[in-house]
Order: structure tokens, then sequence, then C-alpha cells
């Protein structure tokens, strides 16, 4: 907590509005005892923090796992034959519909 309350004091408590930090626990404890000591600034998670960790449960999903590991095989046999590479730039600007 010592250096978020540093950096607070250091650019003035009236210019910070919100601290943004992963949400491991330790830093939603300190979030939280930030928000009490200073009752105008506001913790928040990070959302692309909470976003990796949520599409990490999703990949535990079997199925979608699976899914994922097949698209990305499929794109990486595109991406190294010459032939597949030539096959899509070909056909990747026909407009099906």
């Amino acid at each position: 907590m010592g250096l978020f309350k540093e950096e607070i004091e250091g650019v003035g408590r009236e210019n910070v509005v919100q601290i943004i930090t992963d949400s491991a626990s330790n830093n939603v404890l300190v979030g939280g005892l930030i928000e009490d000591e200073y009752p105008t600034i506001f913790w928040t998670p990070c959302f692309v923090h909470c976003m990796n960790l949520l599409l990490k449960d999703i990949n535990n999903i079997a199925w979608v796992g699976k899914t994922i590991n097949e698209a990305n095989m499929l794109q990486n046999f595109i991406v190294n034959h010459s032939t597949s590479i030539e096959i899509y730039s070909k056909y990747a600007n026909l407009q099906l519909f």
C-alpha cells in the first residue's frame, strides 16, 4: 500500500480518481484500503486481466479447447504451405453474399 500512497500523494490526491490493477488478492485488499483512506479514489480491476482469466476458463471447457486447437492447426497448415496461401489469396477477396 505504501507505493500507492506515495504515488497518490506525489501527484496530489485531488488529481487521482482511480487506481487500476490486476485482480490478484493482494491488489484487491490494497484497493479496498485505498478506497477507505481516500474516499474520492476508486479501485478497479484491470479489464484486460479479467478477460484473460475469463478466456482461460472458457478454454478449459473441453470442446472449446479442442475447437481452438483444431483451428490453430488449420491456421498453421495454411500459413506453412505455399499452395494453401496461393489458394487463400486467390479467393480471400471473393464475396460470397
